[in-house]
């Protein structure tokens, strides 16, 4: 897990314990004491390690991060029960990419 510059990134296999990552779970990683992170500097959102198959993504926009553009998933094939699903309910958020090269041949994804 990094933070720098504008960029969050989670280099673990299973980001959040095999629990579905949410816009509110990576908030919560930025804002821990840890990280002590400031969610709307942060315009990119990385998951470049991420290659467990049945791990769900569920993003549902409620300006969370009102700067992210972009997110990333390099290396993630879905399989059977994986699910990606993006919803942006106000119309009003400012992501206009969503990085996914692998993600192929899933009913899941939305």
């Amino acid at each position: 897990l990094s933070l720098g510059g504008t960029k969050y990134t989670s280099c673990a296999p299973e980001p959040f314990g095999g629990e579905p990552i949410t816009l509110q779970g990576i908030k919560t990683n930025i804002t821990s004491p840890l990280l002590n992170g400031d969610p709307s500097a942060i315009t990119v959102v990385s998951f470049p390690c991420m290659t467990e198959s049945s791990q769900s993504v569920f993003f549902v926009d409620y300006f969370e991060f009102p700067n992210l553009a972009e997110v990333r998933f390099a290396n993630w094939v879905t399989g059977p029960d994986g699910l990606f699903k993006f919803e942006d309910p106000f119309s009003e958020g400012s992501l206009t990419s969503i990085y996914a090269p692998l993600l192929e041949g899933n009913p899941n994804l939305e």
